[in-house]
C-alpha cells in the first residue's frame, strides 16, 4: 500500500512538472511570435489563476516593450484584481507614460493589493525618465494619492522622489498645455548653479545663484 501512494505521488509530480513547463512553451512561443495576436493572448494569460502562468506572462509582455502598451492598457482599470495588478507592474516596467492616468486611479483602489502596486508602478515610471509626465499626472491626482506615491519615491532611493518634488513645485510647469511641454527633463535644482534661463527660457527664480564662471589664472 505504501509503495502504491508512493507511486501516485510520483506520477502526479510528473504531471504538475509538464504542466509548468507546458506553460513555459506556449508563453516562449508567443513571445517568439510577438504579433497582435499572440499579444492579446499573452494578455489572456494574465487572466489566468495561475499565479506562474501570469509571471511568465508578465516577463513576457516587459520584453515584447512598447508593442505590448496598447494591449495592456484596456485592462488597466478593470477586470480581476490580480489582472489588474499584473497590468499596472508590466507598464510600470515598460515606464508607459500613457499609463499615468490609470495607475492614478488604481492607487486609490479598494484592493490594497492593487493600489500598492499602481503607486509602485507610478514611482517605475517616473524613474524610467518620464519625471514630468509622472509629476503632472500627480498634479491632478487626490491628495492621498499624491503624498503616497511621493513617499514610495522617497523609499526607493535615487534622484526620483527629489525631482517629482521639484517638478510639482514648478506652478508654470503644472499648469501648462500638454502641447507647451517640450520634454521630459526635470527642472533644475536652484542650488546647482545651471543656466536657468537657457534650460528653460524663463528667469531664473528668486534666490537662484548665478553660474560661476571659473577663475583665470596665468601661468606660473
Amino acid at each position: 500500500m505504501a509503495d502504491d501512494k508512493y507511486s501516485s505521488l510520483r506520477a502526479l509530480d510528473a504531471l504538475q512538472s509538464r504542466s509548468l513547463e507546458g506553460k513555459r512553451e506556449y508563453v516562449a512561443s508567443l513571445e517568439a511570435r510577438g504579433d497582435e495576436q499572440a499579444l492579446s493572448l499573452l494578455v489572456e494569460c494574465l487572466c489566468d489563476e495561475s499565479a506562474f502562468l501570469r509571471g511568465l506572462a508578465e516577463g513576457a509582455l516587459s520584453r515584447l516593450g512598447q508593442r505590448a502598451v496598447d494591449a495592456l492598457l484596456p485592462h488597466l482599470t478593470q477586470g480581476l484584481w490580480f489582472t489588474r495588478l499584473s497590468v499596472s507592474r508590466v507598464l510600470g516596467e515598460l515606464g508607459a507614460r500613457e499609463a499615468l492616468a490609470g495607475l492614478v486611479e488604481q492607487a486609490g483602489d479598494a484592493n490594497r493589493s492593487v493600489a500598492e502596486t499602481a503607486v509602485e508602478a507610478i514611482v517605475r515610471v517616473a524613474a524610467k525618465g518620464q519625471v514630468v509626465s509622472t509629476a503632472r499626472a500627480l498634479h491632478r491626482a487626490p491628495e492621498a494619492v499624491r503624498e503616497r506615491v511621493l513617499a514610495a519615491a522617497q523609499r526607493a532611493g535615487g534622484e526620483v522622489s527629489a525631482q517629482l518634488a521639484r517638478t510639482l513645485g514648478d506652478r508654470e510647469l503644472m499648469a501648462a498645455r500638454a502641447d507647451e511641454v517640450v520634454g521630459e527633463a526635470p527642472p533644475p535644482d536652484a542650488h546647482e548653479g545651471v543656466e536657468w534661463e537657457l534650460l528653460t527660457g524663463r528667469e531664473a527664480p528668486v534666490g537662484a545663484p548665478e553660474t560661476e564662471t571659473p577663475e583665470r589664472r596665468d601661468p606660473d
